[in-house]
C-alpha cells in the first residue's frame, strides 16, 4: 500500500505540471496573439507610408528649394519605412521565437501526461489485483468456514 500511495503522489505531481505547461501555453498564446496584432499594425502603417512615398511629387514648376524640400519628404518616408520594416522583422523573429517555445512547453506536457498515464495504469492494474486478491482471501475464508462446519457438524 505505501507504493500505491508514491505512485498516487507521482501522479498528482504530474497533473500539476501538466496544469502548470496548459498556463504557460495560454500565456504564450496571448503573447502571441498580441505581437500578431502588433504586426498587423506596422504592416497597416508600412502601407500607409508606402501610399504616402508614391503620393509624395512635386507639381507644377520646381525650383530648387521646393525641390530639395522633396527630397527631404521622400528620405523621411523612405526611413521611416526602413524603420517599419526594421521593426517588422524583429517581431516576426520574436513570433517565431514563441512558436518555438510553444513546441517546447507542448512536448514537455506531452511527456508529463504520458507519465501521468502510465502512473494511472499502473495505479488501476494493481487496484484490479488488490481486489482480485481480496475477493480470493474471501473465498477462501468461506470455504474454510464451510470446511470447519462440516467438520463440526
Amino acid at each position: 500500500m505505501p507504493l500505491i500511495r508514491d505512485i498516487e503522489r507521482l501522479s498528482a505531481r504530474c497533473e500539476l505540471r501538466c496544469r502548470t505547461l496548459t498556463a504557460t501555453l495560454a500565456a504564450l498564446a496571448r503573447q502571441r496573439e498580441t505581437l500578431t496584432s502588433r504586426l498587423k499594425t506596422l504592416g497597416e502603417q508600412q502601407w500607409a507610408v508606402a501610399r504616402q512615398t508614391a503620393l509624395v511629387r512635386p507639381q507644377g514648376v520646381v525650383d530648387r528649394r521646393a525641390l530639395m524640400l522633396h527630397q527631404q519628404r521622400l528620405m523621411a518616408l523612405r526611413e521611416e519605412s526602413r524603420r517599419l520594416a526594421d521593426r517588422q522583422r524583429q517581431m516576426e523573429q520574436a513570433v517565431l521565437a514563441l512558436d518555438k517555445q510553444q513546441r517546447e512547453v507542448l512536448g514537455q506536457r506531452r511527456a508529463w501526461q504520458r507519465k501521468r498515464e502510465k502512473y494511472d495504469g499502473w495505479l488501476e492494474r494493481q487496484r484490479h489485483a488488490n481486489r482480485l486478491m481480496q475477493l480470493y482471501r474471501q473465498e477462501t475464508e468461506t470455504e474454510e468456514m464451510m470446511t470447519w462446519n462440516r467438520s463440526q457438524g
